[in-house]
């Protein structure tokens, strides 16, 4: 499979360049010839013999790029077969076009994934197929029995002329059948990818305009709304960047003007040197003189292209030093690695690049989108160990990295390997960090339920065993030192219900939510319009989680009522697959930001941070205060 993805490049550029050799070779011996080459064919063939190869080089699975290679393939048939002007070659000449479009028509039923909308078009698809077939070969044999267009008007009714009547009708059933294609797709689409659809749905409805109007016979107008078809296809695929097709319009729109300028100079100069009457050949004069004008202009226009096309990998010394200079002022570790991995994407050109830190399997920090052709990687190593690879994708399946890249990416990962290691080491302590929190608040709640079930009962049942033998000894004078024991037994009773409620909130016991619901409750006493939104799904979340959301709940309501005026609270609970988010927003007079000796903004930024979140105040729009707070390990851990 992957040897075949290999070749897929080869072979379609191979297909593309003989139907380039053929199409542009047939339009050049026409303008010396005077012959009657089919100028619409020739940009046909053009258009999608560029695109289709590219599209097939790009995503060799998807048949859309491969049905456009060969509708360019047909169309260069078609040009080539025009400038024949006897025998059989002039009768194939005359039915030649219709398989090109035939296909264009068709081709839109499996834009852009090159799959139909859902299996349940196959059928359709199939018929109109077969119908276009049959119209070919109805379309040739009439050709041949009648020697060619002129004779088809005069030819006697047959067979032939039905099944071309039925290719020609097959033909608009097909563009048809590929814009309600279209239009279903543009229906399923989400609205941000609706564009490259709505173009091709103008395009094919442009080319459906076509075939009626050439049905009447208007003149000219048929043609100019052809040629539409395969320009708005273009226009679509490179204004929406499917298919990398932009590598391609860059490369060609400068490379193209690097040779119109060469030949804009050589006309210069030899225009000049006719006007001037030199005596000197004035073709070898010009092209000296443009060779001699040009060749800094075109190092400079190289030095444009390279850097456009290909980044800094032909400065490798800048890329690096660009390189040390973000990591130099990055504020955190992370920062650094973002740093890193933006630069080398930007400076490689690279659509994907991704650092990847062991265990891990998710990238710990990525640039642009992995594109279906092989990443190349290399191994990150930090002081003699492994931990982890930096991947970088080429640029296009069909462009693989030279050595002098391949040399600057091994380079490019004893770079990275620093700041990599940097962020590791930091996820390690964070984790540390988070597991020890865990731990802590799972054995305060352990030795909370130990002491109120355990010691607590034990302490109030000796009171009481005592009380009754005071009660027993009938007031005795001697019973002063029994009451002083049950005295000391009644202060070790309190100091045990205060040390239990210290390791955690008692309202923890009824349950989370019921605990969260309770403190909302409690601040509404003051007058607050508190409105609770929270999943219910609230089970099993760790016991240091649970803590830290209580606390900082609880604190965000009370700045509500002391410090922000408010008079409208709105909180909102929400539980992903690996932490929690709380968000409270009121309508009071907003965030001026931490207050001169405050402790509640950093104990509640702290309290998230130790559970590897993070804590976000600010003004809300358009008044008020936007509090949410992300805790990590929403899930309780395994074992």
């Amino acid at each position: 499979m992957a040897a075949a993805a290999g070749r897929a490049p080869v072979l379609a550029w191979s297909i593309a360049g003989a139907g380039l050799v053929v199409s542009l070779g047939s339009l050049i011996i026409d303008q010396l010839t005077g012959g009657e080459v089919v100028i619409r064919d020739g940009v046909l063939a053009v258009a999608m013999l560029v695109v289709g190869a590219r599209i097939a080089s790009h995503a060799p699975a998807n048949r859309y790029g491969w049905l456009l290679l060969l509708v360019g393939v047909l169309a260069a048939v078609s040009v080539g077969m025009s400038l024949a002007t006897s025998g059989v070659a002039l009768v194939i000449a005359s039915w030649a076009s219709f398989p090109s479009y035939a296909l264009l028509a068709l081709s839109g039923c499996f834009f852009p994934d090159g799959r139909p909308p859902s299996p349940r078009w196959r059928p359709a698809i199939a018929v109109v197929a077969v119908a276009l077939g049959c119209g070919l070969v109805g379309l040739a044999a009439l050709m041949a029995r009648t020697g060619g267009p002129p004779m088809a008007e005069r030819a006697a009714p047959g067979w032939d002329q039905v099944l071309a009547g039925v290719g020609l009708v097959a033909v608009l059933a097909a563009a048809m059948l590929a814009l309600a294609a279209i239009v279903v797709r543009i229906k399923r689409a989400p609205a941000a990818d609706r564009g490259p659809l709505i173009w091709a749905a103008a395009s094919t409805a442009l080319l459906i305009l076509g075939m009626v109007l050439e049905t009447v016979n208007v003149p000219y107008t048929a043609i100019m709304i052809a040629l539409v078809f395969p320009a708005a296809g273009v226009v679509a695929i490179a204004r929406y960047g499917l298919y990398d097709i932009d590598t391609v319009v860059h490369r060609s729109l400068l490379y193209g003007t690097l040779t119109l300028v060469v030949a804009g100079v050589y006309a210069g100069v030899a225009a000049l040197v006719v006007a001037m009457r030199w005596a000197v050949v004035p073709e070898a004069f010009a092209a000296a003189a443009a060779v001699v004008a040009v060749l800094p202009l075109r190092i400079w226009l190289q030095r444009l292209i390279d850097r456009w096309l290909y980044g800094a990998s032909g400065r490798p010394v800048e890329l690096l030093v660009s390189l040390a200079r973000g990591v130099g002022t990055a504020l955190t570790p992370d920062d650094m690695l973002t740093v890193v991995v933006d630069g080398i994407a930007e400076g490689l050109r690279a659509p994907y690049v991704a650092v990847l830190l062991e265990p891990e399997s998710r990238p710990a920090r990525a640039c642009g989108t992995q594109r279906p052709w092989p990443l190349t990687t290399r191994e990150l190593h930090y002081r003699g160990s492994r931990i982890g690879e930096l991947a970088v994708q080429q640029r296009a399946p069909d462009e693989p990295w030279t050595r002098r890249e391949r040399r600057l990416l091994d380079t490019l990962a004893l770079q990275v390997a620093a700041p990599a290691a940097t962020v590791a080491l930091i996820r390690d302590l964070q984790q540390a960090r988070e597991r020890l929190v865990t731990a802590r608040e799972e054995e305060r709640r352990r030795l909370r339920k130990d002491l109120h079930d355990g010691v607590g009962p034990a302490l109030s049942g000796a009171r009481m065993q005592l009380r009754a033998a005071l009660a027993g000894l009938g007031g005795a004078p001697d019973d002063s030192a029994v009451h002083a024991i049950e005295d000391d037994l009644g202060l070790a009773s309190a100091e045990l219900r205060r040390a239990i409620e210290g390791l955690r909130p008692p309202a923890l016991d009824r349950g989370l939510a019921a605990a969260l619901s309770g403190v909302v409750d409690r601040h509404a006493q003051t007058g607050l319009r508190i409105s609770l939104a929270m999943e219910d799904r609230l089970d099993g979340v760790p016991a240091a989680v649970e803590v830290a959301l209580y606390r900082v709940l609880d604190e965000a309501l009370t700045n509500c009522v002391r410090h922000a005026g408010a008079t409208i609270v709105t909180v909102r609970i929400e539980r992903a697959a690996d932490h929690l988010v709380l968000t409270v927003t009121d309508d009071g007079r907003g965030y001026a930001g931490p207050r001169d000796g405050g402790v509640g903004t950093e104990s509640m930024r702290q309290r998230c941070e130790e559970l590897g979140g993070s804590l976000l105040i600010e003004s809300a729009d358009p008044h008020g205060t936007l509090l949410r707070a992300t805790f990590g390990s929403g899930s309780e851990p395994a074992g």
